[in-house]
């Protein structure tokens, strides 16, 4: 059964990463990562994909076009509003009417 993070895991294998790495950035054991790659996990594998789709998913922001890792989208738009650096409001008041900005509450 293919899933995004399936689907987002086998992207990284291709361009040169490894379980053990990919297991390292989203803190769990390398094994537990070969377990659910292999479809052996024993356990109920939704939070361990999310993990894997929150620290190597990126998406294009549509305020300024760039390619950002969701987790650096969900910082910026909930941080508090930056003052004396226009650029950094301008990206802020865009991130606040995002389609893609998070649910505060979802995120704690």
């Amino acid at each position: 059964m293919t899933t995004p993070a399936r689907d987002l895991t086998r992207a990284l294998l291709d361009t040169g990463h490894t379980l053990k790495g990919i297991a390292a950035g989203i803190g769990y054991s390398r094994v537990a990562v070969s377990l659910w790659w292999n479809g052996r996990y024993p356990a109920d594998a939704r939070r361990l994909e999310a993990e894997i789709l929150r620290r190597f998913a990126v998406r294009a922001c549509p305020h300024d076009g760039l390619n950002k890792a969701v987790e650096d989208c969900v910082r910026s738009a909930l941080r508090p509003r930056p003052s004396g650096f226009p650029d950094a409001e301008a990206q802020w008041l865009a991130c606040q009417a995002c389609p893609h900005k998070p649910n505060p509450k979802e995120c704690a």
